[in-house]
């Protein structure tokens, strides 16, 4: 439903990623409330939005991201970094890549333990 410019709510909230769909979604669920969720981004209706291998070309799109840069950063020779926001309805956490990390038995059954001190060679490798 979109809004006109008569009506009054009593809620505005700002960004529809997966916090403003769950404040609004419960700020409206007992009918007591008129709550008005914004949006800046388009519709999802992008095919790469829906599947984990998207991410690389939601990455990269302006119409989907906001295409953050950092400050120069010394510790990178002051190159820049992007940062990834996503905007679209609930695109964030819809993008977000899936990595999968798989481990041997021989490391899984090894005794090694990640709570142990760094640097006693009681980690497991990192992959």
């Amino acid at each position: 439903m979109m809004a006109t410019d008569s009506e009054s709510f009593d809620y505005i909230v700002a960004g529809a990623g997966s916090a403003g769909c769950v404040i609004a979604a419960r700020l409206s669920e007992s009918g007591r409330y008129r709550v008005l969720l914004l949006e800046a981004g388009p519709k999802d209706t992008s095919p790469w939005i829906h599947m984990p291998m998207g991410y690389a070309k939601l990455f990269a799109n302006p119409q989907l991201n906001w295409m953050y840069e950092s400050e120069p950063e010394p510790e990178l020779d002051n190159r820049t970094m992007t940062s990834r926001v996503a905007r679209c309805l609930a695109a964030q956490a819809r993008s977000t890549a899936w990595f999968i990390c798989a481990a041997t038995r021989a490391i899984m059954t090894s005794g090694v333990s990640a709570a142990a001190p760094v640097g006693t060679g009681q980690h497991p490798p990192l992959f």
